[in-house]
């Protein structure tokens, strides 16, 4: 499974507190030694540790219970990523911490997150393993798949009907699991296409007249994102058609 594209650290104050993150990467700026203790659950522990974004953004993490991250990783690049369950992610959050009344934005991180070092790379640039194609380039590209190339360089005297033929046949002798695969990956393009649509001419209109200002195009895909995600958590794509939207 691939590495899930690192949340921007300057979106986090869009974001609602206790929700969750997926996945979030930087360079450790500060680094401070861990409290322990023992209550009435067992052992305990709190470590606190800044990382400065690849935008320049830093935000502290609020280690609970976690192996200690040594002083000498200072400088280092992490990646820290939540766990797939059965219940949806785990491991990232949003914390506001409230301080003697002075709330403090901070990232949560328990112990089913993993921690990853990605030492052949530049500290201040991360490189995932693959870029996200669009939702546009994703729905062509099935689209296309779907298309049976003619394969002649001969004339045809009904080229449809050759076409629509050999497009029956296709989908007649392909394997249910990939007709049922084709299906679910439009509905999951079709629900990103409805999350876009939402924000774009919902969200960012609305937030313009409660602020006076216009979505930035980071925030714009990090609030597209945000609600991709949760939808996905609550299942909606299997409320999506199976067939490309048609405005």
């Amino acid at each position: 499974m691939s590495t899930p594209q690192p949340f921007p650290l300057s979106q986090l104050g869009a974001m609602a507190d206790k929700q969750n993150l997926a996945c979030i990467a930087g360079t450790i700026a500060s680094i401070y030694k861990p409290k322990t203790g023992t209550n009435s659950t067992g052992e305990w522990s709190i470590q606190n540790a800044v990382i400065k974004g690849t935008d320049g953004i830093e935000v502290t993490l609020w280690l609970k219970d976690r192996p200690e991250i040594p002083t000498a990783a200072k400088g280092r690049f992490i990646v820290l990523t939540a766990r797939q369950g059965e219940k949806g992610l785990s491991g990232l959050y949003i914390m506001d911490d409230d301080y003697n009344g002075k709330v403090t934005r901070k990232i949560k991180v328990t112990p089913t997150a993993e921690l990853t070092y990605q030492d052949d790379a530049p500290q201040r640039e991360y490189n995932p393993p693959a870029s996200r194609p669009s939702a546009a380039a994703r729905q062509k590209a099935v689209e296309e798949s779907w298309q049976e190339p003619t394969g002649s360089h001969h004339p045809d005297p009904d080229p449809d009907a050759t076409q629509a033929k050999a497009q029956a046949a296709r989908k007649h002798d392909a394997p249910d699991s990939i007709k049922e695969a084709e299906r679910t990956i439009l509905q999951i393009t079709n629900l990103h296409l409805t999350c876009s649509r939402a924000v774009i001419k919902y969200e960012a209109p609305t937030f313009k007249k409660l602020t006076g200002q216009d979505m930035t195009e980071s925030q714009v895909q990090g609030a597209i994102a945000s609600v991709f995600i949760e939808s996905c958590r609550s299942g909606l794509h299997r409320n999506m058609p199976t067939a490309p939207l048609l405005d």
